[in-house]
Formats: structure tokens, C-alpha cells, sequence
């Protein structure tokens, strides 16, 4: 059980570590400047494929939801 939560410590520091090397050499330029230009304003990729998984697993969310509903009270008609 601690060698399970030491991985995942380590590979959540590992993302932190890469993702802020990748935030600090996007955004800052060779003068230590902070590039407020090289912030885009359209939605990026990431944005886009995570409203799409959003609404994939909504629909999937309501199907489960009417077919568990259905069966529910289908059988509630029958005994009756």
C-alpha cells in the first residue's frame, strides 16, 4: 500500500514538474519576461477533445440513467 501511494506521489509531482517546465518556457522569454502575447484567446486542443469527452460521457450518463430507470419500472408494472 505505500509503494502504491509513493508511485502516485511521484507521477504527480512528475506532471506538476513537466507541466510547469512547459508553462515557464511557453510564457517566459529569454529576458524573464512574462509574454502575455503568447497566450491565445481561442480554444485550444485540449479545451476542444475535453467538451467533447464532457459530452460523450453526459449522454452515456443519461442512457444509463433511462435504461436502469426503464427496467425499474417495468418491473414494478408487471407485478401488479
Amino acid at each position: 500500500m505505500q509503494i502504491i501511494m509513493f508511485l502516485i506521489t511521484a507521477c504527480t509531482t512528475l506532471c506538476v514538474t513537466c507541466s510547469t517546465a512547459l508553462l515557464l518556457g511557453t510564457l517566459v522569454d529569454e529576458q524573464h519576461r512574462i509574454r502575455s502575447d503568447r497566450i491565445s484567446k481561442s480554444p485550444s486542443v485540449f479545451a476542444v477533445v475535453a467538451k467533447a469527452l464532457q459530452s460523450i460521457a453526459f449522454r452515456a450518463w443519461l442512457g444509463l440513467r433511462s435504461n436502469t430507470n426503464r427496467g425499474r419500472y417495468s418491473r414494478l408494472s408487471s407485478s401488479g
